[in-house]
């Protein structure tokens, strides 16, 4: 008898409500801790913008094959090096160069400016035309060259200045002013520089040549391949930094900037924003529902529990991905502000709800169970609507949209789950939302409901106005294929690569193609070059100048000129530097075409002259004549290499070099440069198009944005229509009656088209990021629908309306609660993220305002129109 009775008293222990929702907690708390560590283990981040989709894909078969045959190409770093100085830019090039070559984090380095095959026999790559006109403008310029190998000093420089000063005296010709002004105007920069405490040698070869053959600017780009380091968080992070360490430790004040950009620094950076942001956004938007939540259920304690279940869900959900997908890419790690602004939907609904039915006087228990039974269908409606939304995307090919799919879809569930099991087991044990709500209408109500119960006809005719509208600015909407103007535009990494993309000869916007054998690799050549929409096309051949013969016999002249070693550079005494430059200044004329630049050069002597402290005097001195001779010796080297050229032929192509061309199987590699920009999604498309119809196999940055940005948008339309057939055929099958599945539509397709004209209006395209919205939208705001037309099949009471009642309190600040997560999206660095808030933000805001304003005036089953008073 006293194990029966035992036992009796055990089972009636557990009958306890109470007892079962404790029981249900500690669970919930052990499996959350269970979930949190299982995900900080076992889920990763993939930042790899090609796994975005799937690998069978066509464009990404193409992209393997060519990785496959020059592996060197892909995952690589380039330090994007610039000055004023040629000499200065190689200094600190060979510097970053020598050191890349001696760390073990880097291989692969490719440097053509500094590899002495171009180095050394650069100018035979030069047309003939332009190696004529080199010759000429040297031996025009084969005094001053003279003068300055015999008296490689500033007196020497200004003695040849004073006698040209006085031919130009004497010569009508103004090209002859035109051309000393070239010799003074450097010499002026450079003692203004002197006397600002900056290091800037004369570009003589820029000095002594003109036209096409003028510096255009002074750059050098070297390619390497860092090892990434895939254990980690940012498997480029121990790269990146051993080169930033590298570029903190240069010379600041020689006017060179290097800057660091590829594909590994734009993905480096690129996670770093987008973790920066969903980061800042997760605890921006938990903060906007916390005050949301205290707003719209009035109880503090509601308000901590329901964030308690909110942190919960999120951390299942966390290992649900881990468990599901393993990884999250750049699209998909935005699920945590997804979760945060969808997982509190359900708590908001139910605790409205819940707190309402105080005023009957209910004790807890029964006013959880009934919140329960009279919710419940619409909570699992709402999940299954907007699951489908996001499941939509799980057939389609594009992979990163459909993990966050499949990822968001079971948050809901899970959020669902804690709604009807957890939740009501946490108010059971801690109370909360015992008062009902204050009697009387809100201020709120009044502004709202008033006018649209008043004006129900107006509301409906203002409604089809703005549909029509609203559905012919949408057909304006575009859509943006390229994922790199995704990424924060004010990053350098950024902002070098656009910077690179301008200039043909570094553009990193190019189409690459394969060719197995010479004769395929002519014909591809051939026939890209009879494209419009191709400007130049590069391969292995290009490698070996042309017109090798001729350019060297013009060169050929050039042997007599003269030589100079780099120590055969004097620096002369203080005195003697400043007595010539006054010699100079005083031959220099007040009027006529050499007077501006005369009067430049006065100013910069004038404040070189002025009263310094002894040292700094000194340092000044020192750092003028290295400006005014420095880059001597280069020119002369530069001069020595025209001279010694001897022809070359393929098998003089270093293998490193050639190995970049062809590779190690025999297969040659085709760059084909588009003749114009590639911002246009227009022209994009032509080039591509015009690419592939010469080899379908083509790949590179255009073909792959162009093709991903097809397949993004067939996969949106797919995703479209299924969520729109899976989310009519459940409301047809709950609600049954055509007027109420009409009822619950309509605010979601105006919320829809207003969303697309207001997208348009403020100039925001669709892109990979974004283009996922509109699906979404489609399961979230038909949530709106069903929340009010349930609520309306279980009755109003008095005059009571809709906009009146505590479900329409919950659609408002459930849906703001979502604006605002969706919202602090927006203010996320990547470009990508940012767009999708904003688009999500203004979409549910659109089908809220439509929920609010339209529904109510609309007619249900058996009913007048919603909200209309009670005779």
């Amino acid at each position: 008898m006293a194990e029966v009775s035992e036992a009796s008293g055990k089972r009636s222990v557990l009958r306890s409500p109470k007892i079962r929702a404790g029981l249900v907690s500690v669970l919930a708390i052990a499996l959350t801790i269970w979930s949190s560590f299982y995900a900080a283990l076992n889920l990763e981040i993939d930042t790899d913008t090609a796994e975005m989709f799937a690998r069978d894909m066509p464009f990404r078969e193409h992209h393997a094959a060519f990785r496959r045959a020059f592996p060197q190409l892909e995952q690589t770093l380039l330090l994007v090096i610039e000055g004023s100085s040629p000499a200065e830019v190689n200094a600190t090039a060979d510097q970053l160069r020598g050191n890349l070559e001696h760390d073990e984090l880097f291989s692969s380095i490719d440097d053509p400016r500094g590899e002495a095959y171009f180095v050394d026999r650069g100018v035979l790559f030069l047309p003939l035309p332009t190696v004529s006109s080199l010759v000429e403008q040297i031996e025009r310029a084969r005094p001053l060259i003279e003068t300055l190998s015999s008296h490689p000093t500033v007196p020497g420089l200004v003695t040849f200045l004073e006698s040209a000063v006085r031919l130009s005296s004497l010569s009508p010709d103004p090209r002859v002013a035109a051309g000393l002004s070239s010799l003074i105007d450097p010499l002026a920069t450079a003692i203004s520089r002197a006397t600002d405490g900056e290091d800037a040698p004369i570009d003589w070869r820029g000095v002594l040549l003109s036209g096409d053959l003028a510096p255009r600017s002074s750059r050098r780009v070297i390619t390497c391949q860092p090892r990434l380091d895939y254990d980690a968080l940012l498997p480029a992070e121990r790269a990146m930094n051993r080169v930033r360490s590298w570029i903190d430790e240069l010379d600041a004040s020689n006017g060179v900037r290097v800057r660091v950009t590829g594909e590994v620094a734009l993905l480096h950076e690129e996670l770093v924003s987008s973790e920066t942001g969903v980061e800042r956004s997760a605890v921006l938007s938990f903060l906007l529902v916390a005050i949301l939540l205290r707003l719209a259920l009035g109880s503090w304690r509601l308000v901590t529990i329901s964030l308690v279940a909110l942190i919960i869900g999120l951390s299942w959900t966390a290992a649900f991905a881990a468990l599901t997908v393993g990884r999250l890419n750049l699209i998909s790690i935005a699920f945590a502000v997804l979760y945060i602004s969808l997982g509190v939907d359900g708590s908001i609904h139910f605790c409205a709800r819940y707190r309402e039915l105080a005023k009957d006087g209910r004790d807890r228990l029964d006013r959880l169970l009934r919140t329960i039974r009279e919710i419940g269908i619409s909570l699992l409606l709402a999940a299954l609507t907007t699951a489908f939304g996001f499941l939509a995307f799980v057939p389609t090919s594009f992979d990163a949209v459909a993990e966050l799919g499949l990822i968001a879809s079971g948050g809901i569930f899970i959020s669902l789950l804690i709604n009807v099991t957890l939740l009501p087991a946490l108010i059971l044990l801690f109370g909360g939302g015992e008062r009902p709500p204050r009697e009387g209408r809100r201020p709120w109500e009044e502004i709202l409901a008033g006018p649209v119960l008043r004006h129900r006809r107006l509301v409906r005719w203002l409604s089809a106005l703005f549909a029509v509208a609203g559905t012919v600015i949408c057909f304006q909407a575009t859509f943006d294929p390229d994922p790199h103007r995704l990424r924060d535009p004010r990053s350098e990494s950024v902002s070098t690569f656009d910077a690179l993309a301008e200039d043909p000869e570094t553009t990193p916007l190019r189409a690459h193609l394969l060719a197995e054998s010479p004769a395929e690799l002519e014909a591809k050549v051939r026939s890209l070059e009879a494209l419009p929409e191709v400007a130049s096309v590069l391969t292995i051949e290009d490698l070996v100048p042309t017109d090798q013969s001729e350019k060297i016999a013009r060169l050929s002249s050039l042997a007599l000129l003269p030589a100079m070693k780099p120590e055969a550079v004097q620096i002369e005494s203080p005195t003697r530097v400043l007595e010539s430059l006054a010699r100079l200044e005083g031959a220099l004329p007040l009027e006529g075409d050499l007077a501006p630049a005369a009067a430049r050069l006065r100013r910069a002597q004038e404040r070189f002259r002025e009263p310094a402290a002894p040292e700094d005097d000194s340092r000044r001195m020192r750092r003028l004549q290295a400006s005014l001779l420095g880059g001597l010796p280069t020119l002369f080297e530069e001069l020595a290499r025209l001279t010694g050229q001897r022809e070359v032929g393929p098998a003089d192509i270093p293998a490193g070099i050639r190995n970049r061309w062809r590779s190690a199987r025999g297969t040659f590699r085709l760059d084909v440069i588009p003749s114009s920009s590639l911002d246009d999604p227009a022209s994009l498309d032509a080039f591509v198009r015009a690419v592939q119809s010469v080899d379908p196999s083509a790949t590179g940055a255009p073909v792959i944005s162009r093709d991903a940005g097809r397949l993004a948008v067939d996969a949106f339309q797919r995703a479209f229509l299924f969520a729109f057939a899976a989310n009519l055929i459940v409301l047809i099958l709950i609600f049954r009656r055509p007027l109420d599945v009409l009822a619950v539509l309509t605010p979601l397709v105006l919320g829809g088209i207003l969303t697309g004209a207001l997208a348009v209006l403020i100039g925001l395209r669709f892109n990979f990021a974004n283009v996922i919205a509109l699906p979404l939208l489609l399961g979230l705001g038909i949530d709106n629908g069903i929340h009010m037309v349930h609520r309306h099949r279980l009755g109003l009471s008095g005059d009571r309306s809709l906009l009146r009642t505590s479900t329409s309190r919950a659609v408002l600040f459930s849906s703001l609660t979502t604006i605002g997560g969706f919202g602090s999206l927006a203010l996320s660095p990547h470009v990508g993220t940012a767009s999708l808030g904003l688009l999500l933000a203004i979409g549910i805001g659109s089908v809220l305002l439509s929920t609010m304003v339209v529904l109510p005036v609309l007619p249900l089953s058996g009913t007048k129109p919603a909200g209309a008073p009670n005779p």
